[in-house]
């Protein structure tokens, strides 16, 4: 419920409303077809739909493994509901936060590390589709 509480802080007027997605992130990360993907998301935004009367007026994808299949969710919502991608929400966010701390030297080397809680290796393949060349990572 992380973003149903931290919207509330910051917008009381605002309704929010998860929508658990169990087994997608596995389904995704063993390279499920895109057939089989799309009726787990189907049923998801449809029993959203369902319990609260309607179609969201936005959408948090709020798994890393969903901006996947974000455009999955974007052909099961209807026109005009705006999917917010999480990784540019984050990417946004720690801009902003790191605007207000200027103590904090971010560099200039462009170096990357990529750390992982997991173990290293599965993730790779995956994450190199969306960064568009071959990743290593490392145990965090």
């Amino acid at each position: 419920r992380v973003y149903e509480i931290e919207i509330d802080k910051r917008r009381d007027d605002l309704a929010v409303f998860t929508e658990a997605c169990p087994g997608l992130a596995g389904l995704i990360e063993l390279g499920a077809p895109p057939e089989e993907l799309k009726v787990v998301v189907d049923d998801h935004v449809d029993a959203l739909r369902r319990r609260i009367g309607r179609h969201p007026d936005k959408a948090i994808l709020g798994c890393t493994h969903y901006e996947i299949v974000a455009d999955l969710f974007a052909q099961a919502l209807p026109p005009g509901v705006q999917v917010i991608s999480q990784p540019a929400a984050v990417a946004d966010s720690l801009e902003r936060y790191f605007d207000r701390h200027p103590e904090y030297e971010l560099g200039s080397s462009a170096r990357r590390d990529f750390l992982t809680t997991g173990t290293p290796g599965p993730q790779s393949d995956l994450v190199a589709q969306f960064w568009g060349a071959p990743l290593t990572f490392d145990q965090a």
